[in-house]
Protein backbone atom coordinates (compact mmCIF):
# COMPACT_ATOMS: atom_id res chain seq x y z
CA UNK A 1 0.00 0.00 0.00
CA UNK A 2 1.12 3.26 -0.79
CA UNK A 3 2.15 6.24 1.78
CA UNK A 4 -0.97 8.55 2.81
CA UNK A 5 0.76 11.33 0.20
CA UNK A 6 0.66 8.94 -2.82
CA UNK A 7 -3.05 8.13 -1.86
CA UNK A 8 -4.12 11.37 -1.91
CA UNK A 9 -2.61 12.48 -5.48
CA UNK A 10 -4.40 9.44 -6.60
CA UNK A 11 -7.26 10.55 -5.67
CA UNK A 12 -7.26 14.14 -6.68
CA UNK A 13 -6.57 12.46 -10.08
CA UNK A 14 -9.61 10.76 -9.96
CA UNK A 15 -11.58 14.07 -8.96
CA UNK A 16 -10.25 16.08 -11.83
CA UNK A 17 -11.04 13.50 -14.77
CA UNK A 18 -14.69 13.18 -13.09
CA UNK A 19 -14.66 17.22 -12.65
CA UNK A 20 -17.09 18.74 -15.13
CA UNK A 21 -15.07 20.71 -17.76
CA UNK A 22 -16.14 24.48 -19.04
CA UNK A 23 -16.22 25.25 -22.81
CA UNK A 24 -15.79 28.83 -23.61
CA UNK A 25 -15.65 29.81 -27.35
CA UNK A 26 -15.61 32.90 -29.08
CA UNK A 27 -17.99 34.16 -31.76
CA UNK A 28 -19.95 37.87 -32.84
CA UNK A 29 -23.59 38.70 -32.34
CA UNK A 30 -25.35 38.45 -35.10
CA UNK A 31 -26.21 36.55 -38.31
CA UNK A 32 -24.58 38.48 -40.54
CA UNK A 33 -27.62 39.84 -42.22
CA UNK A 34 -28.62 43.65 -41.79
CA UNK A 35 -31.28 43.06 -38.94
CA UNK A 36 -30.19 46.15 -36.58
CA UNK A 37 -29.89 43.72 -33.87
CA UNK A 38 -28.81 39.92 -32.86
CA UNK A 39 -32.22 39.57 -31.55
CA UNK A 40 -34.05 36.40 -32.58
CA UNK A 41 -37.38 37.54 -34.12
CA UNK A 42 -40.69 36.30 -31.81
CA UNK A 43 -37.90 34.48 -29.37
CA UNK A 44 -36.56 36.92 -26.56
CA UNK A 45 -34.40 36.06 -24.48
CA UNK A 46 -32.26 34.40 -27.40
CA UNK A 47 -29.74 36.12 -29.93
CA UNK A 48 -28.11 34.65 -33.27
CA UNK A 49 -24.32 34.48 -32.87
CA UNK A 50 -21.82 33.10 -35.33
CA UNK A 51 -18.33 31.21 -34.85
CA UNK A 52 -16.94 33.07 -38.32
CA UNK A 53 -18.24 35.10 -40.77
CA UNK A 54 -20.86 32.20 -43.01
CA UNK A 55 -24.45 33.25 -42.37
CA UNK A 56 -25.01 29.21 -42.56
CA UNK A 57 -22.87 28.88 -39.47
CA UNK A 58 -25.08 31.10 -37.10
CA UNK A 59 -26.27 29.74 -33.73
CA UNK A 60 -29.17 30.52 -31.49
CA UNK A 61 -27.96 30.83 -27.69
CA UNK A 62 -29.71 32.40 -24.98
CA UNK A 63 -28.69 35.97 -24.22
CA UNK A 64 -29.43 37.49 -21.02
CA UNK A 65 -26.71 39.96 -20.89
CA UNK A 66 -26.96 42.20 -23.64
CA UNK A 67 -30.52 41.83 -25.41
CA UNK A 68 -30.69 44.00 -28.68
CA UNK A 69 -27.16 44.00 -29.34
CA UNK A 70 -25.48 44.98 -32.79
CA UNK A 71 -24.19 42.88 -34.85
CA UNK A 72 -20.42 41.99 -35.01
CA UNK A 73 -20.10 42.24 -31.24
CA UNK A 74 -17.33 40.11 -30.05
CA UNK A 75 -18.31 38.06 -27.52
CA UNK A 76 -18.06 34.96 -25.51
CA UNK A 77 -20.04 31.75 -25.67
CA UNK A 78 -20.60 28.67 -23.06
CA UNK A 79 -22.82 27.78 -20.10
CA UNK A 80 -22.73 29.61 -17.20
CA UNK A 81 -22.92 26.75 -15.00
CA UNK A 82 -21.94 23.38 -15.47
CA UNK A 83 -25.33 21.38 -16.08
CA UNK A 84 -27.11 24.35 -17.55
CA UNK A 85 -29.22 23.19 -20.82
CA UNK A 86 -28.23 25.73 -22.95
CA UNK A 87 -24.93 27.50 -24.31
CA UNK A 88 -25.48 31.70 -23.45
CA UNK A 89 -23.88 34.91 -24.21
CA UNK A 90 -21.52 35.26 -21.11
CA UNK A 91 -20.27 38.72 -22.02
CA UNK A 92 -17.73 40.60 -24.09
CA UNK A 93 -15.02 39.23 -25.21
CA UNK A 94 -12.70 41.65 -23.81
CA UNK A 95 -9.12 40.01 -25.01
CA UNK A 96 -9.81 41.76 -28.52
CA UNK A 97 -9.85 45.40 -26.56
CA UNK A 98 -6.23 44.81 -25.44
CA UNK A 99 -4.71 41.89 -28.35
CA UNK A 100 -4.47 43.22 -32.02
CA UNK A 101 -5.46 40.37 -34.38
CA UNK A 102 -4.90 39.63 -37.65
CA UNK A 103 -7.79 38.33 -39.51
CA UNK A 104 -9.31 40.88 -41.77
CA UNK A 105 -12.71 40.09 -40.40
CA UNK A 106 -12.30 41.09 -36.91
CA UNK A 107 -10.98 44.88 -38.30
CA UNK A 108 -14.96 46.09 -38.33
CA UNK A 109 -15.25 46.04 -35.19
CA UNK A 110 -11.47 45.98 -33.09
CA UNK A 111 -9.88 49.08 -32.22
CA UNK A 112 -6.42 48.83 -32.45
CA UNK A 113 -3.32 48.01 -29.67
CA UNK A 114 -4.52 51.05 -27.27
CA UNK A 115 -8.29 50.45 -27.48
CA UNK A 116 -8.36 49.80 -23.60
CA UNK A 117 -7.24 53.19 -23.06
CA UNK A 118 -11.05 54.22 -24.55
CA UNK A 119 -13.22 52.10 -22.10
CA UNK A 120 -14.45 53.90 -19.28
CA UNK A 121 -12.26 52.88 -16.92
CA UNK A 122 -9.12 53.70 -19.29
CA UNK A 123 -7.07 57.86 -19.78
CA UNK A 124 -9.32 58.51 -23.02
CA UNK A 125 -12.58 57.30 -22.78
CA UNK A 126 -14.75 56.94 -25.83
CA UNK A 127 -17.32 59.55 -26.30
CA UNK A 128 -20.66 57.90 -28.15
CA UNK A 129 -23.61 59.58 -29.24
CA UNK A 130 -27.54 58.95 -28.64
CA UNK A 131 -28.25 56.69 -31.08
CA UNK A 132 -25.80 53.99 -29.35
CA UNK A 133 -27.87 54.19 -26.20
CA UNK A 134 -29.00 50.56 -26.51
CA UNK A 135 -31.36 50.81 -23.47
CA UNK A 136 -34.75 51.75 -24.74
CA UNK A 137 -33.63 52.65 -28.11
CA UNK A 138 -36.07 52.85 -30.93
CA UNK A 139 -35.64 50.82 -34.23
CA UNK A 140 -36.91 50.26 -37.31
CA UNK A 141 -38.11 46.75 -37.83
CA UNK A 142 -36.98 44.03 -40.41
CA UNK A 143 -37.70 44.23 -42.64
CA UNK A 144 -39.04 47.66 -42.62
CA UNK A 145 -42.71 47.83 -41.96
CA UNK A 146 -45.00 50.56 -40.05
CA UNK A 147 -43.55 49.18 -36.54
CA UNK A 148 -41.15 50.51 -34.90
CA UNK A 149 -39.07 47.93 -32.29
CA UNK A 150 -38.10 49.26 -28.88
CA UNK A 151 -35.41 47.56 -26.72
CA UNK A 152 -35.50 46.49 -23.18
CA UNK A 153 -35.11 49.76 -20.41
CA UNK A 154 -35.05 49.68 -16.99
CA UNK A 155 -36.39 53.03 -15.74
CA UNK A 156 -37.91 54.04 -11.72
CA UNK A 157 -41.40 54.57 -10.92
CA UNK A 158 -43.28 55.51 -7.74
CA UNK A 159 -39.71 54.34 -6.05
CA UNK A 160 -39.57 51.13 -8.01
CA UNK A 161 -37.70 49.31 -10.81
CA UNK A 162 -39.82 48.74 -13.20
CA UNK A 163 -38.79 46.82 -16.79
CA UNK A 164 -40.31 47.90 -20.08
CA UNK A 165 -39.88 44.77 -22.36
CA UNK A 166 -38.58 44.67 -25.61
CA UNK A 167 -41.75 45.35 -27.57
CA UNK A 168 -43.08 46.84 -31.13
CA UNK A 169 -45.98 49.38 -31.99
CA UNK A 170 -47.69 49.80 -34.92
CA UNK A 171 -47.55 53.45 -36.55
CA UNK A 172 -49.92 52.81 -39.38
CA UNK A 173 -52.81 54.86 -37.59
CA UNK A 174 -50.17 57.91 -37.44
CA UNK A 175 -49.84 58.39 -40.73
CA UNK A 176 -51.20 61.69 -42.58
CA UNK A 177 -54.11 60.80 -44.01
CA UNK A 178 -53.42 64.31 -46.52
CA UNK A 179 -51.36 64.57 -49.93
CA UNK A 180 -48.31 66.86 -49.44
CA UNK A 181 -48.47 66.73 -45.26
CA UNK A 182 -46.07 64.92 -42.94
CA UNK A 183 -45.82 64.87 -38.92
CA UNK A 184 -43.77 63.88 -36.28
CA UNK A 185 -44.97 60.91 -33.91
CA UNK A 186 -43.72 61.38 -30.32
CA UNK A 187 -42.85 57.27 -28.69
CA UNK A 188 -43.73 57.29 -24.84
CA UNK A 189 -43.43 54.84 -22.10
CA UNK A 190 -46.59 55.08 -20.13
CA UNK A 191 -44.75 53.64 -16.61
CA UNK A 192 -48.74 53.80 -15.21
CA UNK A 193 -49.36 50.89 -17.32
CA UNK A 194 -45.62 50.02 -18.88
CA UNK A 195 -46.27 50.11 -22.08
CA UNK A 196 -45.23 51.78 -25.23
CA UNK A 197 -47.03 54.95 -27.11
CA UNK A 198 -47.34 56.89 -29.72
CA UNK A 199 -48.72 60.51 -29.71
CA UNK A 200 -49.05 61.66 -33.06
CA UNK A 201 -48.39 65.69 -33.25
CA UNK A 202 -50.22 68.16 -35.73
CA UNK A 203 -49.59 67.06 -39.91
CA UNK A 204 -48.57 70.53 -41.72
CA UNK A 205 -47.64 70.90 -44.93
CA UNK A 206 -44.44 69.98 -46.77
CA UNK A 207 -41.62 71.80 -46.44
CA UNK A 208 -42.72 73.16 -43.19
CA UNK A 209 -41.10 71.56 -39.44
CA UNK A 210 -43.98 69.90 -38.32
CA UNK A 211 -44.83 70.70 -34.39
CA UNK A 212 -43.16 67.86 -31.64
CA UNK A 213 -46.28 66.46 -30.00
CA UNK A 214 -46.56 67.37 -25.97
CA UNK A 215 -45.28 65.19 -23.72
CA UNK A 216 -47.77 63.97 -21.10
CA UNK A 217 -46.83 64.51 -17.79
CA UNK A 218 -45.83 61.00 -16.66
CA UNK A 219 -44.88 60.07 -19.65
CA UNK A 220 -40.91 58.87 -20.21
CA UNK A 221 -39.52 60.59 -24.06
CA UNK A 222 -37.79 57.50 -26.30
CA UNK A 223 -37.85 59.07 -30.07
CA UNK A 224 -39.26 61.38 -32.53
CA UNK A 225 -40.60 59.14 -35.85
CA UNK A 226 -41.06 60.83 -38.69
CA UNK A 227 -44.37 60.07 -40.74
CA UNK A 228 -44.96 61.75 -44.45
CA UNK A 229 -48.35 61.13 -46.35
CA UNK A 230 -47.85 57.77 -47.96
CA UNK A 231 -45.18 56.37 -46.05
CA UNK A 232 -45.94 52.17 -46.24
CA UNK A 233 -42.50 51.62 -43.94
CA UNK A 234 -40.60 53.48 -41.93
CA UNK A 235 -37.07 53.08 -41.88
CA UNK A 236 -33.70 53.70 -39.70
CA UNK A 237 -33.42 57.54 -41.26
CA UNK A 238 -36.72 58.27 -40.32
CA UNK A 239 -36.52 58.30 -36.02
CA UNK A 240 -34.55 60.45 -33.96
CA UNK A 241 -33.65 59.20 -30.55
CA UNK A 242 -35.23 61.44 -27.93
CA UNK A 243 -34.59 60.71 -24.77
CA UNK A 244 -33.09 62.72 -21.16
CA UNK A 245 -31.44 62.13 -18.19
CA UNK A 246 -31.14 63.65 -14.66
CA UNK A 247 -27.75 65.24 -13.50
CA UNK A 248 -26.58 64.66 -10.08
CA UNK A 249 -27.73 68.61 -9.20
CA UNK A 250 -31.07 67.25 -10.49
CA UNK A 251 -30.48 69.30 -14.20
CA UNK A 252 -32.06 67.56 -16.81
CA UNK A 253 -30.08 66.88 -19.74
CA UNK A 254 -31.79 66.30 -23.87
CA UNK A 255 -30.12 63.65 -25.34
CA UNK A 256 -30.94 64.28 -28.56
CA UNK A 257 -33.41 67.35 -29.66
CA UNK A 258 -35.07 67.73 -32.85
CA UNK A 259 -33.85 70.75 -35.57
CA UNK A 260 -35.95 70.99 -38.29
CA UNK A 261 -35.78 67.99 -40.07
CA UNK A 262 -32.49 66.95 -38.30
CA UNK A 263 -31.37 65.86 -35.46
CA UNK A 264 -29.08 67.68 -32.72
CA UNK A 265 -27.17 64.84 -30.65
CA UNK A 266 -25.40 65.44 -27.45
CA UNK A 267 -22.18 63.27 -26.84
CA UNK A 268 -22.12 61.37 -23.61
CA UNK A 269 -18.66 60.79 -22.11
CA UNK A 270 -18.21 57.42 -20.93
CA UNK A 271 -16.16 58.29 -17.63
CA UNK A 272 -17.53 61.46 -16.30
CA UNK A 273 -20.79 60.98 -17.73
CA UNK A 274 -20.38 64.95 -18.64
CA UNK A 275 -23.09 66.46 -21.09
CA UNK A 276 -21.34 68.30 -23.98
CA UNK A 277 -22.12 70.46 -26.94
Amino acid sequence: MGTKEQTIEKWRAYMAKKADVQMYRTALTGDGSSAPTCDVEGKPGWAWVRYDEKQDKASQVVNQVMPGAPQGVPVIIGKKYPHDKYYQILGINMELYYEHVSPTEYISYLLPLHGSTHLSSGNDPAWIDAGNFVPGAISATFPPSLFVRANSLLYEWGGNAQTLASSTLDLTACVPSSSGTHRYVLITIDPATNSLCSIAGSPTSLPVTPPIPTLPTIHLPLAIVMLEYGDTAITQSDIYQYKYLFGSAGYLYWLNKIAGDYSNELDIELTRHEVGA
